[in-house]
């Protein structure tokens, strides 16, 4: 991802900065590698957040790099509620979820070229970013609220004691 992210930032998007949060057992061998591409002033990793919505506040696209399938997103669906572009991976649930080019873009696993088009296609185009951001938005208000869910969840306990 860092190799991908120092073409990103050395070739098409100069003034690109990179934010990573979380951490984990990759962690200093990312930051070496940005090191060593002479990336590491633009490159920012962040740790561990309580509230994601700070560094969500801050970014332009959320980029959803996951490589195995999770049973659900929910960073991409926090992402999505903070009314930010997401460009995901196509794999596990992330398609329920994201809907090609309407509210995000999914490129296919383990794709880096189609990952970084869909990038700088969003970095490059405004509107595209804030129309998929605008629509993410909404998609997650509309499938992620508390009202939703709970009615879901009531939905299943009265199929369960029906039967």
């Amino acid at each position: 991802m860092i190799l991908f992210m120092g073409h990103l930032l050395e070739n098409l998007l100069p003034d690109l900065h990179v934010m990573i949060v979380g951490d984990g057992p990759r962690r200093p061998f990312l930051e070496d590698i940005s090191r060593r591409l002479g990336i590491s002033e633009r490159v920012h990793f962040i740790g561990p957040v309580e509230d994601i919505r700070v560094p969500l506040a801050l970014l332009d696209v959320f980029i959803f790099p996951s490589r195995w399938p999770e049973a659900f997103g929910l960073t991409l669906v926090e992402a999505m509620a903070a009314g930010k572009a997401v460009v995901a991976m196509k794999i596990g649930a992330v398609p329920e979820i994201v809907e090609h080019e309407v509210n995000g873009i999914l490129v296919p696993p383990e794709d880096l070229s189609s990952l970084l088009k869909a990038v700088t296609r969003l970095l490059q185009d405004r509107e595209m970013a804030f129309r998929l951001g605008q629509n993410a938005q909404a998609r997650a208000r509309e499938m992620f609220n508390l009202d939703r869910m709970a009615k879901e969840i009531e939905a299943v306990y009265r199929e369960v004691l029906n039967h």
